[in-house]
């Protein structure tokens, strides 16, 4: 389980962390996307949904807890 700090931050994986492999862009102007941008963002587009219906599929086949009424 993770643990919060009191800054906030937390050692859980789903934390939102910069990524090394992009880059600073300080540039006020948008900019096109490269072929390897591109092929980056639709790998990890995959990769997330297929995390994404995994732990749905494991939520949806667990079985069910019996609350006391």
């Amino acid at each position: 389980m993770a643990i919060s700090s009191p800054g906030g931050a937390n050692s859980s994986d789903s934390v939102l962390m910069p990524l090394p492999s992009l880059k600073h862009d300080t540039s006020s102007v948008p900019r096109m996307l490269t072929p390897s941008e591109i092929d980056w963002l639709r790998h990890n587009k995959k990769v997330m949904l297929d995390r994404l219906f995994a732990k749905a599929e494991s939520i949806r086949t667990a079985p069910r807890r019996l609350t006391a009424a």
